[in-house]
């Protein structure tokens, strides 16, 4: 094929299962005849990983949880509060990122216990302070 104006190759994988992950050599053969005829080999690896969203994401916060189609406001109030960001299913393990205002908070969590078997659970103490407040 020529893309561009480049003779080209591409690879499109359908589909994969988690048995199929970890590294692929793909090798591509091409018989040229014009001139001296020969064969153009060229071999890449390629690391396969399967992606799997997960099912859900949500905070928790005081009991209630706050998921993609319901309230979009979280009222902390002034003083320490305890939120935790959950993920359902997910491969590879989704990292959790948490921004309060405008102050990054995502490498002051710690692992918490998730509510189902497959969850990962952030579980953040997050200060409030009336400077904070006043930003958000």
């Amino acid at each position: 094929d020529v893309t561009r104006g480049v003779p080209s190759c591409i690879l499109k994988i359908d589909s994969i299962t988690a048995n199929m992950e970890g590294v692929w050599t793909f090798t591509i053969q091409r018989e040229v005849t014009e001139g001296r005829p020969r064969t153009l080999t060229e071999s890449v690896d390629i690391e396969i990983v399967m992606v799997e969203m997960p099912s859900e994401v949500y905070l928790k916060y005081d009991g209630k949880e706050f998921r993609e189609n319901s309230e979009k406001n979280l009222n902390l109030q002034i003083g320490l509060s305890t939120l935790q960001c959950i993920a359902e299913g997910g491969s590879p393990e989704p990292k959790m990122n948490l921004f309060v205002g405008q102050k990054n908070m995502s490498d002051e969590g710690r692992t918490c216990r998730g509510p189902v078997r497959d969850s990962q659970c952030v579980q953040f103490e997050v200060n409030v302070g009336t400077e904070l407040s006043k930003e958000s």
